[in-house]
């Protein structure tokens, strides 16, 4: 499936240069969410508590404009900028993802738009009418594998038949 940026109800067109919710090959790519009342400027108040359930809110709300929901997301990179917050973060987002949570990666920031506190990046899967087919798997530093998965009287298993390690070059800092 080729690169198809979703839009419509839900969906907040961006006067940035980027789309907030772009699907390709069944993942469900989220631009960085914050936590911004909808409709509102600036980060909500009541501390990291708040912006962070209120930026996990907002990534809901995208995720429902796609047609999917948190058991969707397989993967996340929160950006938080004081690092002594974390414990606070986490729980809010333990309360989002309580059972078999996305993979994550939490990196302090020194500084993000607005002066927000915390930012999310999401990658969610298109759940398929079964686990037997074909499937591209993403991973951290491009690289991709073509699977096929097959399903027998042990479960699922997988075969990866191509690796390249470097599909797409990023993009050029400007």
């Amino acid at each position: 499936m080729p690169k198809h940026v979703i839009s419509g109800p839900g969906v907040a067109p961006s006067s940035l240069p980027f789309s907030p919710l772009v699907e390709a090959n069944g993942f469900v790519f989220l631009a960085g969410q914050v936590g911004q009342a909808p409709n509102g400027a600036g980060a909500v108040g009541g501390g990291i508590e708040a912006e962070t359930r209120q930026m996990i809110e907002n990534v809901g709300a995208l995720l429902r404009a796609a047609g999917l929901d948190f058991g969707d997301v397989v993967q996340s990179t929160v950006y938080l900028r004081d690092f002594t917050e974390f414990a606070l973060m986490n729980a809010v987002y333990r309360e989002f993802f309580p059972t078999d949570p996305p993979t994550r990666a939490t990196v302090g920031v020194s500084g993000l738009a607005a002066d927000y506190r915390v930012e999310i990046v999401c990658v969610a899967a298109r759940r398929g009418g079964g686990s037997a087919g074909r499937s591209a798997v993403a991973c951290d530093r491009h690289a991709v594998a073509d699977v096929e998965l097959v399903e027998g009287d042990g479960g699922t298993a997988g075969r990866a038949e191509h690796l390249d390690p470097d599909p797409v070059a990023p993009d050029p800092v400007e």
